[in-house]
């Protein structure tokens, strides 16, 4: 029974798609009656516990962020428009250069600062830790002198790309940061 399972959430998961896929035209499971409503519930309870992993992972990183940034002497600000930046990015910490190489920011590999990044995977900065990718990040901001406070978002956005820190349209790059923003923190930026 779905509700007493015990095993892992991909387990899980794999077991109600193939309960899911079992299901033929007649409503039948594996040659027996299905309750449809039970697995309706079980689908329900299944996308709420995805959403709320992906909610858990992406507070974690903001609090990663934001934390490695104030203990750097960032204003609070400044560190939450960093988070903006790193979500954006990263497209919510899914991107495969976010997974498979713990870059946070969409980094390069540098060439010519300091940087704590260990090699590069994808055309990306790859890190041993989610950590070594904010302290470089740090070691971005600092390398190419970014004030610690900025007005708004748009003015570090916009600071960001006078600095070659992106390639898109600063009005794309500004409307994707800025829909981050909104949503991790309640305001227009």
């Amino acid at each position: 029974m779905l509700w007493q399972y015990s095993g892992s959430v991909k387990e899980f998961q794999r077991s109600v798609y193939f309960q899911e896929s079992n299901i033929g035209s007649n409503g039948l499971l594996g040659g027996q009656r299905c309750s449809c409503g039970l697995l309706s519930v079980s689908v329900i309870c299944l996308s709420v516990l995805a959403y709320l992993l992906k909610r858990h992972r992406a507070m974690r990183q903001n609090k990663l962020i934001i934390n490695k940034l104030l203990d750097c002497n960032y204003p609070i600000e400044t560190a939450k428009y960093a988070v903006a930046v790193s979500a954006f990015e990263t497209s919510n910490w899914t991107s495969r250069i976010y997974q498979r190489n713990h870059n946070l920011f969409g980094m390069k590999l540098p060439q010519l600062r300091k940087t704590t990044a260990i090699g590069e995977n994808y055309k990306h900065a790859k890190y041993k830790s989610n950590e070594q990718s904010v302290f470089d990040f740090v070691y971005y901001l600092d390398h190419f002198n970014y004030p610690r406070y900025f007005n708004s978002l748009f003015h570090f956005v916009s600071y960001m790309k006078s600095k070659g820190y992106f390639e898109a349209s600063l009005s794309d790059y500004y409307t994707g940061v800025q829909i981050m923003y909104r949503k991790y923190f309640k305001s227009t930026g």
